[in-house]
């Protein structure tokens, strides 16, 4: 069932609903495909005649729903002024779980409880925060980063020498800068000419490899394309 959303509301098509939601809905119903989100206002490619929203902005909308106290998801650290109001309570405990055996310059590193991908957590007042961040912290780091880079590239270090607060962008330039990223080895699957799975499909402009370049060159979408190669009308055909 799809929901939209209006004036702080889900509601589905069979819902009763006010005059004005009704409006809307109907208004919305006949009006062209919408480029922009109507709840966050950013432009989304993907958002289609039977919502009103992006993606993100329709999942919330569902929850709210069904939990009319939710709100939506917190911003990453909106928890880390209060657990940093109560430091002096959980400090020593904090601290205990810190191997620095090997310096005041190398990795200081967390022994406790760690996500799969080696960063630590702290339980505070009920709230899992990354040990890192609380780290940065308490060494007088600012609230607020979208991210706490590692600059030492260790997951489980909490040396607050080796971490610096920054955007998501400034987190990204680090992995390139040090060539972290992974790139996929699967290219051929990347390549539209040579991917494995491509039927060779007959159209009036000649043979293309997919039904997909052949959408491309003729201006119109994958799925039409292959339904007429499918059946075999107006000159397209799959190739055996």
């Amino acid at each position: 069932m799809k929901y939209f959303y209006h004036e702080g509301r889900a509601y589905s098509a069979d819902d009763e609903m006010p005059e004005a939601a009704a409006n809307w809905l109907a208004h919305t119903a006949q009006a062209d495909v919408p480029d922009t989100c109507a709840k966050c206002g950013k432009r989304r490619e993907d958002i289609g005649r039977g919502g009103w929203h992006c993606k993100p902005c329709r999942a919330a909308a569902v929850r709210q729903r069904g939990n009319p106290s939710y709100v939506g998801r917190m911003p990453t650290g909106h928890n880390e002024a209060e657990a940093m109001a109560s430091a002096e309570t959980w400090r020593d405990s904090f601290e205990e779980k810190i191997d620095r055996s090997g310096g005041a310059d190398a990795c200081h590193v967390w022994t406790a409880s760690a996500l799969p991908d080696g960063y630590g957590m702290f339980r505070i007042m009920g709230r899992t925060i990354l040990a890192h961040r609380l780290s940065y912290l308490l060494a007088g780091g600012a609230l607020g980063h979208a991210v706490v880079m590692h600059l030492c590239d260790n997951p489980k270090c909490v040396n607050p020498a080796h971490l610096q607060g920054g955007t998501m962008r400034d987190n990204v330039m680090d992995m390139l800068a040090k060539g972290r990223n992974k790139p996929s080895h699967a290219t051929h699957l990347r390549d539209r000419q040579q991917h494995p799975r491509n039927r060779r499909v007959s159209t009036p402009r000649g043979e293309f490899p997919s039904a997909a370049l052949a959408a491309q060159a003729f201006g119109i979408s994958r799925g039409y394309a292959a339904a007429q190669a499918k059946a075999g009308i107006n000159g397209w055909s799959y190739i055996a």
